[in-house]
């Protein structure tokens, strides 16, 4: 096998074909028209110009709702665990900023351990003494 075939194998075989589809999808274009412009905003996926309505509506159908729901549960006090856990949030935005789950998955979880394993650490040192 020649140089220029095995670095060909070499580079489909890493690259996965992924480039002859961004190079046909960005190539150059002879001239725009109306149709090539669509096509493009589109994807080839004409579902998206159909719900894009829907999606526009959505958000603000959601930013109402969750208002309402905290209106509605805000006479609800918090149990210990999350306002325990609310104590850890602030060292966990700088860790991760703009990544909401970690931030409330950990400090659940950080909350929750501190107290059960007091509770267990508590218990070995009454047996010991």
């Amino acid at each position: 096998m020649s140089s220029a075939a095995e670095s060909h194998v070499k580079q489909r075989e890493i690259n996965r074909g992924y480039l002859d589809h961004i190079s046909r999808w960005s190539g150059k274009r002879e001239g725009l028209t109306y149709e090539a412009i669509i096509r493009s905003l589109l994807f080839n996926d004409p579902l998206r110009l159909v719900l894009f309505p829907f999606l526009l509506l959505t958000g603000p159908l959601l930013g109402i709702g969750l208002r309402a729901s905290l209106r509605r549960h805000a006479h609800r006090t918090q149990s210990p665990l999350h306002q325990e856990a609310l104590a850890y949030v602030e060292s966990f935005v700088h860790q991760y900023p703009l990544h909401i789950y970690p931030i409330v998955a950990k400090a659940l979880e950080l909350a929750y351990l501190k107290k059960r394993l007091a509770g267990r650490v508590g218990l070995r040192r009454a047996r010991i003494q």
